[in-house]
């Protein structure tokens, strides 16, 4: 007969060596092959698996191995067969666990946020096997790294947080005493916020003749790749989306241009300061051949 010994420690993980010792009673020959068999996961051997052998007559202890890919569970059981004479031993007696071994799939994309803001979109894994733990960091490779989110394949928008400097985050997965196995970095980069303005250049930039068209030109500051324009004079919209407007400006005029940026970090703003036009001197009568428009100052000369 064959019996079984006692297997320690009861905890695996899929790949694992195990020890599997075992005795025996009577006569075992000459090319006798002792061979431990794993169980199914709740301790059948309908279909045993071999794990380890032992050239031997004699008792002993079988080097073995949890194949790679088992099947997770608590109720596995091993035991010890012989070839010749071909006997079945008893199991080990006690219920075995073999731990899944951890997987993570695929995370989703990097990211870009402005200073101060939350991610827009969750940070993913497509897939885990285990217990998921997220980590983040300041710094790509995780030193000084901080736990964050929960037992999930999602980490929120709200569960990140908003941040004014670049993070770094990853799910760990574990099993057990299984090593672990580490997603890819998501990194969400912070971009600074960016002030917007805008300035505007008149042509002629010097002195016009009353009734001279002048072409005014907008400028902006972090505009960003397709700003939007909208001309003003006297606080009524007038031209069209276009960092140029030209037109005949009158006694008074007040020129201005209000610019939407399309940055996504835009801040601060976005209307320029008024250029004002007057007729400010009454000592004699107006003509239009002998006044002009200063198009920068607003100050009307006589030449």
């Amino acid at each position: 007969s064959i019996t079984t010994g006692t297997i320690s420690p009861t905890s695996y993980c899929a790949g694992a060596s195990v020890s599997i010792p075992y005795t025996t009673t009577g006569t075992f020959n000459a090319g006798n092959i002792f061979t431990a068999q794993l169980s199914n996961a709740t301790g059948g051997f309908g279909s045993p698996v071999p794990i380890g052998t032992r050239s031997s007559t004699a008792a002993g202890t079988i080097p073995g191995i949890i194949p790679a890919g088992t099947v997770a569970g608590t109720g596995y059981r091993i035991r010890v067969v012989s070839s010749n004479p071909a006997v079945t031993g008893s199991t080990n007696g006690s219920n075995l666990t073999v731990n899944a071994t951890p997987a993570v799939g695929a995370v989703s994309a990097n990211q870009t946020i402005c200073s101060g803001n939350s991610p827009s979109s969750n940070i993913t894994i497509a897939s885990a096997t285990g217990t998921i733990q997220w980590q983040i960091a300041d710094n790509a490779g995780f030193a000084n790294s901080l736990l964050i989110g929960s037992n999930n394949r999602t980490l929120t928008s709200a569960q990140i947080g908003p941040w004014t400097a670049t993070r770094y985050f990853r799910a760990v997965v574990t099993s057990g005493s299984c090593a672990s196995a580490t997603s890819g970095t998501v990194t969400v980069t912070v971009s600074p916020l960016r002030t917007v303005g805008v300035s505007i250049a008149a042509n002629p930039s010097l002195i016009v003749c009353n009734g001279t068209s002048v072409t005014y030109t907008a400028t902006p500051t972090n505009g960003g790749s397709s700003p939007a324009y909208q001309w003003k004079v006297n606080g009524t919209n007038v031209g069209t989306n276009s960092p140029t407007y030209t037109y005949v400006p009158l006694d008074d005029d007040q020129v201005s241009v209000v610019l939407t940026s399309n940055d996504a970090c835009a801040s601060g703003l976005l209307t320029q300061p008024i250029l004002n036009f007057s007729w400010n001197d009454n000592t004699k009568a107006i003509t239009d051949s002998d006044f002009g428009i200063d198009a920068l100052s607003g100050f009307g000369r006589y030449y």
